[in-house]
């Protein structure tokens, strides 16, 4: 059976936690929350096992047309001419994680200025709905990642913001909802606070959920109304039709 790559993990790196804080790198992984089989080749990929210099060359090279995953990289002289600001904290945070790190979200994808790199991320997207149609774009949180990061940039230059409101799914909910355990990443070969990584770590969550309700999807539905029976019809002076009118 073909894939359906109709998901989407994005995961910005910043230098502040508030609406209008710098971005220092975007990455985004496609994949298929149904396919284990292809979140194991996505983990093994040149690109995200080369936390290092050469995984930065290697990023120059992919192509948003055809790669599964990319990784954009926002100067800072064009964060600070739109407007952005820096935490001082979260600076320190950042220095406080070793270079290394910190030279990898700044130096980490094609570097051809704000305009470039956000083009680059629009075409990945624009590709990817081309090729399923509706998308599914999780974040770790969509308030977060979407909303004060990412959005308030898209507004300095005028671009429309690619992402809709219907379209958004919550990694830090179904993480929640589902108890998913929490991952040992330098177990898997990975690094927190690479974008990279945190996508695919976050991927891995909304592929281990999806596991855990297909088993529930095999369970006789007669299980559940025992539990059914507990709710309790809302009210009938509550039930409103789309007037905000109570129906009678």
């Amino acid at each position: 059976m073909a894939q359906v790559k109709d998901n989407i993990v994005v995961d910005t790196e910043t230098f502040g936690l508030k609406r209008g804080s710098m971005m220092l790198s975007l990455a985004a992984i496609a994949f298929d929350p149904d396919d284990p089989e292809a979140m194991q080749r996505l983990l093994h990929h040149p690109v995200v096992r080369h936390d290092d210099w050469q995984g930065m060359i290697l990023m120059n090279d992919l192509d948003p047309k055809e790669s599964d995953l990319i990784v954009v990289r926002i100067p800072l002289i064009d964060s600070i001419a739109l407007g952005m600001k820096a935490d001082e904290g979260t600076v320190a945070w950042w220095r406080g994680k070793g270079s290394s790190l910190l030279d990898y979200n700044l130096l980490a994808g094609p570097l051809d200025g704000i305009r470039s790199g956000i083009e680059y991320f629009d075409n990945w997207l624009a590709n990817k709905r081309q090729q399923v149609g509706k998308l599914k774009a999780w974040a770790n949180s969509p308030v977060f990642d979407f909303e004060r990061i990412m959005r308030p940039y898209y507004e300095a230059l005028g671009r429309e913001f690619p992402i809709q409101f219907r379209e958004e799914r919550c990694v830090r909910t179904i993480r929640d909802e589902h108890k998913i355990p929490y991952r040992d990443m330098k177990e898997m070969g990975l690094r927190s606070h690479n974008p990279l990584h945190d996508c695919l770590i976050q991927a891995y969550d909304v592929n281990y959920a999806r596991a855990r309700m297909r088993v529930l999807e095999t369970l006789d539905p007669a299980l559940f109304e025992p539990f059914m029976a507990k709710i309790e019809p809302l009210p009938q002076a509550l039930v409103t039709d789309n007037s905000g009118e109570v129906v009678k």
